[in-house]
């Protein structure tokens, strides 16, 4: 997989590459010219020059899309509406560890009962078998790209309180503190390397050696790594692709020939989940692009009659659109011609942020919709109920994360009918209702 990459690389090509992070890739703590993207975009540029032609020389391309609280599952529902754009990217880079991690920790919190590794591998399964496979959806072949996954971090401490305990190495250790060992299984399946900086450095089974984990590695930051883990990462990912581009020529012992990469079926995704997210075509109502610019205007073009809605707004530090008052609703139309095309298995997935304070709870419902309510649908009709659900924001652990409530709502509905999306804030008991929300897919 990687042998593509590692031939421009050994022959002076450029190479583009993407990065889907969370606050560490986007530098928390330390800022974006210290963080390990940034260092690893002058290390390749350094380690590896290439040439746009005879005479110019060029540099290599790394593009971080990054933000706080992103996790595997959250790229995974995102990048479906996005993979156009990456035609020519040529390595991705996948760095969730610490949220995925953190997300182990908010559920355990919260009493979530099912199976927290299913979920996580799941999502990783399904986010490889995406980058990988070439479009169209139907033909499950390799796209040529090559992915590397990464584990950069680890959390330092249990809880909020001091003890410092990184892998110790103990195999009875529940190593909830990074989701590696859930990652190698799917990694190894998909033939991805992953890289893992807590593997590289552990275990930490003295004293002194989680001292100085926490003391040097992470300098008290319980989750994000300071300058030297940053550096270590980036020194972690060059001599892994000095190596492949060194040995890229190499064949085994009983090799005439490189067989070149295939794509694998995931294993740990369900089957419906795999045809949703890897072959199917769905349809997509997002505030915002990966990058996190608000410009996507067919967010604001869906809305019900095409005006904006009273008392919701963008929020102007972690992305979503919010409001606070009490049954305020806004409503989405999917009209006739885009329910046709994209809704093939009757599922709405609902994008959310959630957090550990101010949030309220958010109501959900989904409609079948006609003339006059829907001036695109070509039939008259009286709004049909399809399915309803509500959505608390607020959880106990101390992070805000972005995620995804699921809601069937069937296909059973009137060929040339729309569906109407619509969200309100439900009234509670709670001094402060704060509902944010980042998009809808409809599959």
């Amino acid at each position: 997989m990687m042998e593509p990459v590692a031939r421009k690389l050994k022959n002076d090509q450029c190479i583009t590459a993407l990065v889907f992070g969370n606050s560490v890739s986007c530098g928390a703590t330390v800022g974006r010219d210290q963080a390990w993207p940034h260092r690893l975009f002058e290390a390749l540029n350094r380690v590896f020059p290439c040439r746009l032609n005879q005479t110019h020389r060029g540099y290599h391309n790394l593009t971080v899309y990054c933000e706080g609280g992103r996790t595997s599952a959250f790229f995974k529902e995102w990048l479906p509406a996005e993979l156009w754009a990456f035609n020519q990217t040529d390595l991705f880079f996948v760095d969730t560890d610490v949220t995925d991690g953190a997300l182990t920790l908010s559920q355990q919190r919260d009493g979530y009962h099912g199976s927290i590794q299913d979920q996580i591998q799941s999502a990783a399964d399904t986010l490889s078998a995406l980058l990988l496979t070439k479009r169209p959806y139907d033909a499950r072949q390799w796209n040529g790209k090559a992915l590397i996954w990464l584990a950069s971090s680890s959390m330092g401490l249990v809880g909020y309180d001091s003890i410092i305990n990184p892998w110790d190495g103990n195999i009875t250790q529940d190593r909830w503190m990074d989701c590696v060992p859930w990652y190698q299984p799917i990694m190894q399946h998909h033939g991805v390397p992953l890289l893992s900086t807590i593997d590289a450095l552990g275990p930490f089974r003295s004293n002194a050696s989680k001292a100085w984990f926490h003391w040097n590695f992470l300098r008290d930051h319980w989750d994000h790594p300071d300058v030297p883990g940053h550096e270590f990462m980036t020194e972690l990912i060059m001599h892994y692709i000095k190596t492949v581009v060194a040995s890229v020529d190499m064949l085994l012992p009983w090799e005439t020939v490189r067989e070149p990469y295939e794509v694998r079926s995931p294993i740990k995704a369900e089957y419906s989940n795999v045809r949703m997210f890897v072959d199917a075509n769905p349809f997509f109502i997002l505030l915002h692009r990966l990058g996190g610019q608000y410009d996507n205007p067919g967010f604001f073009e869906h809305m019900l009659g095409g005006k904006k809605c009273d008392d919701w707004a963008i929020g102007e530090a972690k992305p979503g659109f919010i409001s606070t008052k009490i049954n305020a609703t806004c409503g989405w139309v999917v009209n006739a011609t885009e329910v046709q095309e994209h809704v093939k298995y009757g599922r709405l997935h609902i994008m959310v942020m959630k957090s550990y304070e101010h949030m309220g709870v958010m109501g959900v419902e989904v409609r079948a919709v006609g003339q006059p309510t829907c001036t695109s649908a070509t039939l008259p009709m009286e709004p049909r109920l399809l399915n309803s659900t509500s959505v608390d924001l607020l959880w106990t652990s101390h992070s805000s994360m972005g995620r995804t409530h699921h809601l069937n709502i069937g296909t059973a509905f009137p060929q040339g009918a729309c569906l109407l999306i619509n969200v309100t804030v439900m009234p509670t008991s709670r001094a402060e209702n704060k509902v944010k929300l980042l998009g809808f897919t409809v599959f």
